[in-house]
């Protein structure tokens, strides 16, 4: 079963909660923000890296939780997923990565993926995108592993966030990306305290 959960935000956007379900319109816009990145650079041509994405996110969609912020048009301005980890996810496999060493200290580990905003989406889009799809998460022992652009990474770092390097970085949807991870309590407890000061 699917589940839907929609609030409006200002200035006419709306976000979207979407539990195991396949959209492919959210794998074409991922794929063409990702292929147009200026600093993105891929040796297979768009309609290849589309078609990777929709098999791939088609065969997740049952442990997928998607998040989407559309504008007032309906066209999608910021996404991304979190995937459930039941079998050996794609972070697993791409950064040879074994996460079952984690599976004592945490009851549940998620990857984090797709994270894509166009339209020249603010900053403050994209944050509320990840808070409510970190707050759609019910654990409080909770790994989320994620492959972040190396200028995301070390942004993250200024920015003190505490994420936690997993292995070497290499070069992976066409930019240098590392391979992290971070527990969830810990995200949710800066959010919490950054609100309150």
């Amino acid at each position: 079963m699917t589940t839907t959960k929609e609030i409006l935000l200002p200035n006419n956007y709306t976000l979207k909660l979407y539990k195991r379900k396949y959209l492919p319109q959210i794998s074409d816009f991922v794929a063409n923000i990702y292929f147009t990145q200026h600093h993105y650079q891929f040796d297979e041509d768009i309609e290849t890296l589309t078609n990777e994405l929709r098999t791939q996110d088609e065969e997740l969609s049952k442990q997928s939780t998607i998040c989407c912020i559309y504008n007032i048009e309906k066209n999608i301005c910021c996404t991304g997923r979190l995937v459930k980890r039941v079998q050996q996810l794609p972070f697993e496999i791409e950064f040879d990565i074994n996460l079952d060493l984690f599976q004592d200290k945490y009851s549940d580990i998620y990857e984090f993926a797709r994270l894509a905003s166009g339209e020249k989406s603010s900053f403050r889009l994209v944050k509320i995108l990840t808070t409510q799809l970190f707050s759609s998460v019910d654990s409080n022992s909770t790994m989320v592993v994620a492959s972040l652009d190396q200028l995301v990474y070390k942004k993250l770092l200024r920015l003190k966030y505490p994420v936690f390097k997993l292995g070497k970085e290499r070069y992976y949807m066409g930019s240098v990306t590392v391979p992290v991870g971070f527990d969830l309590s810990k995200i949710k407890m800066m959010e919490r305290s950054r609100y309150e000061n």
